[in-house]
């Protein structure tokens, strides 16, 4: 139920961090503190984060383009503006492709360990578990997550980079690009 406001907030929060109201966008996160209402105060485990999370995006996803639409920001969708042209499109496509690429074979090379621990981790922990390849799959997500505390800094920081140099790029600083 989450998907589209997920989606909404990633797509529109970089509008707001791009006119430089960073503290506005980050506003726009609120699932921490839901999560703990809804798991600590509340007692819901499970479930609870499970609401907290789909509650926060609808949440975050009305607050975004509540900013958009409104005076106080720079760039304002209207609707006029979101009937795509094949330029437009074309340019999006080109942009994007990479990132979509990229993603898309992490996707892809997660379902193949997933698939391989269910498969291989069943047969190689059937004596030390009930259920190896819960067990394995378990261990496999814990080492991913781990491994996200390396590379979230640094997409964190490519993204935070690619305002500063497409703006010194198109106004032809390239010094400042270098």
């Amino acid at each position: 139920m989450g998907i589209p406001f997920s989606m909404l907030i990633t797509g529109m929060n970089v509008f707001i961090n791009t006119q430089g109201k960073t503290f506005i966008g980050m506003i726009s996160v609120i699932n921490i503190v839901l999560d703990a209402v809804f798991i600590l105060v509340m007692d819901m485990g499970v479930a609870g984060a499970a609401w907290a999370t789909v509650i926060g995006q609808a949440v975050s996803a009305a607050w975004v383009v509540g900013y958009l639409i409104s005076s106080r920001s720079v760039i304002r969708l209207r609707r006029c503006n979101l009937i795509p042209d094949r330029q437009t499109l074309g340019s999006i496509v080109a942009l994007g492709i990479s990132n979509f690429i990229t993603t898309g074979a992490e996707s892809l090379v997660n379902i193949i360990l997933n698939h391989s621990l269910r498969k291989y981790g069943a047969a190689a922990l059937s004596g030390f578990a009930i259920d190896g390849a819960t067990l394995a799959i378990s261990v496999g997500t814990i080492v991913t997550a781990t491994s996200s505390f390396i590379r979230q800094p640094v997409n964190g920081f490519c993204q935070g980079l690619q305002p500063v140099i497409s703006y010194n790029y198109g106004a032809g600083r390239q010094d400042r690009v270098r």
